[in-house]
């Protein structure tokens, strides 16, 4: 028995793959690779002095994972819960890599998390903004590289366009009107006997079918 044990204990020692090979049979590998399919992410902002910082959290990470954050380049070890890493700025993609521990299944391949965060724009809230709410650049999301000067150029452009259309639509209708008031002028001498004309046809008609409609009763 004592012969028995020394030989176990030599062979982790001289062998140790032998032994984690078990931990390491296709079927963990696939179990593995489901788990790790289900690995999901969600972000959360914060927000100052006209700048944002974003927090990525992974879902579903398996407990004893490995995740490392490529952009920071840490590393975090799932605890059976949610992994957070903070500090990542807008508009860019991030990528994660989730792996077991190396000693217990070196051959699996990691998964890979991509995670793209939206742009931000500073002057979203701006008072040029106001009645622009969903004007590009009145987004609080739109990816917003201008400077301020051109940006006020933008908006003050954009007003104007809209100011014209608004007008133009005004002398649309004044135009629609006008052209019928003079259709009306050149041919009221047609236009208005029919229109007396049918005003009486319907007086009589309907005078008719209430007397019909008596005599019946």
């Amino acid at each position: 028995m004592r012969k028995y044990g020394m030989f176990l204990v030599l062979s982790i020692i001289l062998f140790p793959g032998i032994i984690k090979a078990a931990d390491c049979s296709d079927q963990t590998i696939s179990n593995y690779s489901k788990i790790l399919g289900n690995v999901t992410y969600t972000y959360q902002y914060k927000e100052s002095n006209k700048k944002v910082s974003f927090d990525i959290t992974l879902l579903n990470v398996p407990q004893d994972f490995y995740v490392r954050d490529d952009y920071h380049d840490n590393f975090s070890v799932s605890k059976g819960t949610d992994v957070k890493f903070t500090s990542f700025k807008p508009h860019d993609t991030y990528k994660f890599e989730i792996f077991p521990d190396i000693n217990s299944c070196p051959t699996i391949e990691p998964q890979y998390v991509y995670v793209t965060l939206p742009g931000y724009n500073p002057y979203y809230s701006d008072p040029l903004c106001k009645g622009l709410e969903n004007y590009q650049y009145c987004n609080r999301w739109y990816a917003n590289s201008l400077s301020y000067k051109q940006f006020v150029t933008q908006l003050t452009n954009y007003r104007k366009k809209e100011e014209q259309s608004e007008v133009k639509e005004r002398v649309d209708k004044t135009d629609n009107l006008s052209y019928i008031i003079d259709f009306y002028q050149r041919y009221y001498m047609i236009i208005l006997p029919v229109i007396i004309i049918s005003i009486i046809g319907y007086i009589i008609y309907h005078n008719r079918r209430d007397d019909s409609l008596i005599s019946v009763k």
